[in-house]
């Protein structure tokens, strides 16, 4: 290779990484919500208010989905906390036995501490989990660049 071509290859690679690491995560679910869209799954939600108060805003089709409830783990640090949150409120008990098809992890810091209780727990229902071991950047740091979606 010559150096022309080895640095629009490392420049088209740069862009690449950089797009996965800010805007895969969200992709990926958004995906996941066209699925869930398509079989009318009802979801219930264990992660942060704050993380889960960015997700009917930035989120496309994420207002649309049945969620059958909301239970708080923790608080995502450094963001401003929500006082509110337009989901039922659920328990751990009501995760453990609830009316659901799927559980949504909603919080990039305590995402994997997320995915360990359930299993402590011995929740068997399917877990999507928004983050995985690349996630390089929260949704709270992403969507500083991107337009909230109408609720329309």
């Amino acid at each position: 290779y010559d150096e022309l071509e080895c640095q629009h290859f490392l420049t088209a690679s740069n862009e690449m990484a950089a797009w996965h690491a800010r805007y895969r995560s969200m992709y990926e679910l958004e995906k996941k919500i066209l699925a869930w869209q398509e079989r009318g799954a009802r979801i219930m939600i264990v992660g942060t208010p704050e993380h889960t108060a960015l997700l009917p805003i930035y989120i496309n089709g994420f207002s649309s989905l049945n969620i059958t409830g909301f239970c708080t783990f923790g608080h995502e640090p450094g963001v401003t906390r929500s006082r509110t949150q337009p989901y039922p409120s659920a328990s751990w008990r009501t995760v453990a036995v609830g009316n659901y098809d799927e559980i949504l992890i909603s919080s990039f810091e305590f995402n994997f501490t997320i995915v360990e209780e359930l299993r402590k727990r011995g929740i068997t229902k399917p877990v999507y989990a928004i983050y995985d071991a690349s996630s390089a950047r929260s949704l709270s740091e992403t969507v500083a660049v991107l337009p909230a979606y109408s609720r329309s």
